[in-house]
């Protein structure tokens, strides 16, 4: 082992090619590597963000799921309500990057 956190960047997304046959999901899968899941804060955002989870889950990828908002993104107003209803823990990348790295 060389290093204590290797971070992998899944710059684009899950579902991004990284060849012919394999996408980021598939690297991250053969890592083992547990995976931070950073959302934007935006109109769009439960649906990106249950998409990525339920691909995260059919891998059976261990994950933690930050928001990153930003000023003006109006999360608070548009779309927190949704995560809070089903008992999500609703973590924000500028304020909860302890948990983030207890998880790693």
């Amino acid at each position: 082992r060389f290093c204590e956190v290797l971070i992998v960047e899944g710059a684009g997304g899950l579902m991004v090619p990284l060849n012919r046959d394999v996408m980021m999901v598939d690297l991250i899968k053969s890592l083992g590597i547990k995976t931070v899941l950073v959302t934007h804060c935006l109109l769009g955002c439960i649906n990106d963000t249950k998409l990525s989870e339920y691909l995260l889950d059919s891998y059976g990828i261990d994950y933690v799921r930050i928001f990153n908002c930003k000023d003006g993104d109006e999360f608070e107003n548009i779309s927190e309500f949704y995560f809070k209803s089903e008992d999500t823990e609703i973590l924000r990348l500028e304020k909860d990057l302890e948990v983030i790295m207890d998880f790693l």
